[in-house]
């Protein structure tokens, strides 16, 4: 039993940290989102050696959210 361990894209990591500091530096959001579509692109060109899908989702639902949310603050001024 010959198995290839997987590891996490480190893309995805990457992305899923820009998309937490995102949510106190709107700036982030962004690049956070630029960054899990590459990771994104690479783990589904490479799935049997990358993971990270889950922290790729995670960012695009993060950076939707928080975004959203500065949208409605910054129109109810």
């Amino acid at each position: 039993m010959n198995e290839t361990s997987r590891m996490n894209h480190n893309l995805a990591i990457v992305a899923v940290i820009l998309a937490f500091a995102g949510t106190i530096f709107p700036w982030l959001l962004l690049p956070a989102v630029i960054v899990a579509g590459f990771a994104y692109r690479a783990i589904r060109r490479e799935p049997e050696r990358y993971s990270g899908l889950l922290f790729v989702l995670a960012t695009w639902v993060l950076s939707l959210v928080v975004g959203l949310l500065y949208l409605i603050l910054y129109l109810a001024q």
